[in-house]
């Protein structure tokens, strides 16, 4: 039966049993069992993917920030053993380093 649109919102507040997750696997026939196990294989592997991307991601986002802090600090000796005291124009300069978010 089809309720009206009105009804729709009072149909959330009807209890309804939901069979548990081991009454369901119970109730699976061989097929549905193996697509479900599939399935849940896809997932887990999905996850895993993600998690090594993420790894991959903050690995390189470390060696980007470790290469320009060691660059910053080369350049940073080079002054010194010139004897450049950082000044252009009789301004210090100050160089702005970019931080990864």
């Amino acid at each position: 039966t089809l309720l009206p649109a009105s009804a729709q919102p009072f149909l959330s507040d009807i209890p309804v049993e939901k069979p548990s997750a081991s009454e369901i696997r119970r109730n699976l026939t061989p097929r549905e069992a193996r697509q479900l196990a599939e399935l849940q294989y896809h997932e887990q592997l999905r996850a895993y993917q993600r998690w090594v991307a993420a790894v991959a991601d903050a690995m390189r986002d470390r060696a980007t920030a470790t290469a320009a802090a060691m660059e910053e600090g080369e350049h940073h000796e080079q002054g010194v053993d010139e004897g450049d005291n950082g000044s252009i124009d009789g301004k210090e300069h100050v160089e702005a380093t970019e931080v990864g978010i």
